[in-house]
């Protein structure tokens, strides 16, 4: 017994000096460092201006695009709006834009007439602002612009069918013969075709308009109602009818700096397209809204909003009509115009 009790101890001592004679295991390698975190990019700011002050209804929608933009490319890319043409004047800003003193304007299509005939004539496209991709109008715009004008198209901004110009004026108007010898204020293709309807167009800036109504200078005015008709302009103190249907639609282009373009990363001009995608959608949506708004306060106001007979109302549109197209042929390249008429114009 005492022998067997030896041997259990021996064992024991043996395996205690054994595993104090073992190597202690090696510690852990040392983590390697944390990577450095990315630098973060670089902000890239773009300026722009409208042709009207900001908070003018069609260029208001200049702060929603630049939201959008900021909020894609989550503040990569800032859209910055200095103003309208109380920072650059109307007429100079084509320049400030091609020479890169701005990145981006928010103008009417036939501010840019004097380079380029077709850009009169977008207010009587049949097709929505949100089809023209399908459509291929966008890339119609965008080959007249660029080779014409040497400016980049982004898209179309608040237009179409649904939203239009109509005649305001101070006698009443009940029928078409009604509008003879009436001095309408106009602007662009207009006056051919208030003329065709038995009016004379009187050109002048839409700034006149109110002083040159209340003065009595001209007996109306060819206008977009949702361009802030009342609710900044105030049409209803110095005229008392609207005729219905309207003569033509309303239209707003974005434009850009095809160098300021150029230089962004390929993901941030995808941001500035779908950017402009989206805010066709929602003028689309909001800006029909706003046309029914500016509709209810000419209302309010004490306008008359007079329709025209079935007759009447379809003779006007064909007559407004026939008198662009009829000018289309004349002033642009025979392929151009037939062009245009495909593509709904």
């Amino acid at each position: 017994m005492k022998k067997i009790m030896f041997c259990l101890l021996a064992v024991v001592l043996m395996v205690g000096l054994i595993a104090c004679a073992a190597p202690a295991p090696a510690p852990p390698p040392t983590p390697p460092p944390a990577p450095a975190p990315a630098p973060k990019p670089e902000t890239i700011t773009l300026s722009a201006i409208g042709f009207q002050f900001p908070e003018f209804p069609p260029v208001s929608y200049l702060y929603t695009l630049a939201e959008e933009v900021e909020k894609r490319s989550r503040g990569e890319l800032i859209i910055d709006v200095k103003g309208g043409s109380e920072v650059i004047p109307i007429m100079e800003q084509h320049e400030a834009l091609r020479g890169g003193v701005v990145d981006v304007v928010w103008h009417f299509y036939s501010l840019w007439k004097g380079m380029a005939l077709e850009t009169q004539y977008e207010t009587i496209s049949t097709v929505e602002p949100i089809e023209y991709r399908e459509q291929g109008i966008h890339d119609f715009w965008s080959r007249i612009y660029k080779e014409k004008c040497g400016v980049l198209y982004l898209g179309s901004g608040y237009g179409g069918p649904r939203l239009g110009t109509w005649i305001m004026t101070k006698p009443k108007v009940e029928k078409l013969a009604d509008l003879k010898g009436l001095r309408i204020r106009t602007f662009g293709p207009q006056e051919q075709a208030v003329a065709a309807l038995g009016g004379t167009p009187v050109t002048m800036p839409v700034s006149e308009a109110y002083g040159a109504l209340e003065r009595g200078v001209v007996d109306g005015i060819a206008w977009q109602l949702d361009s802030g008709a009342e609710s900044r302009l105030h049409f209803s103190e110095v005229t008392n009818y609207v005729l219905m249907p309207q003569i033509a639609h309303s239209d707003s282009v974005v434009l850009m700096n095809i160098d300021s373009f150029n230089r962004l990363p390929e993901y941030l001009q995808d941001v500035l397209t779908e950017s402009m995608q989206y805010l066709q959608y929602y003028i689309y949506y909001r800006h029909y809204l706003v046309l029914q708004d500016e509709i209810r306060l000419l209302k309010d106001g004490g306008v008359e909003f007079i329709e025209l007979s079935p007759t009447e109302a379809k003779q006007m549109q064909d007559t407004t009509r026939d008198t662009l197209h009829k000018l289309m042929e004349e002033q642009l390249d025979s392929a151009t115009a037939q062009e245009m008429f495909a593509l709904g114009y």
